[in-house]
């Protein structure tokens, strides 16, 4: 699930580096339905094929390391780049474009997600 998390969230940099356009709606219009889909806990989903890891034994440690850089991509992605900006480069299946803000939200909220599957599987396994 670690592995999902970091191929859903890596490549942010690249996206806001590309093509993108001034929007003409709210920044964070699309917010509510992002969070009110991704945080609802009660429905499943399926990632997308290329968004599926490879079934194999991960490291720990370069798990962390992926995922600090991450954070650090986008801590400073939102330093640096136009939040208001919509990306045109790529897309959530189902949603139209996302701007920066909305991205960044979208990073944010899916990792929330699995945060909350893997609290639930450690409990799970806690009753074992």
């Amino acid at each position: 699930m670690v592995q999902h998390i970091i191929l859903a969230c890596s490549g942010f940099p690249e996206l806001f580096a590309g093509k993108t356009e001034k929007t003409t709606r709210k920044p964070d219009e699309k917010i509510k339905d992002i969070e009110s889909l991704f945080l609802n806990f009660s429905i499943k989903m399926d990632a997308p094929v290329f968004l599926i890891p490879e079934k194999k034994e991960y490291s720990k440690s370069t798990l962390n390391t992926k995922l600090q850089k991450i954070e650090s991509e986008l801590l400073d992605c939102a330093e640096k780049y136009d939040l208001t900006l919509i990306c045109l480069d790529f897309q959530v299946p189902g949603f139209d474009t996302f701007t920066i803000y909305e991205w960044i939200d979208f990073a944010l909220v899916h990792t929330q997600r699995h945060t909350h599957q893997l609290k639930n599987i450690f409990q799970y396994m806690n009753k074992l």
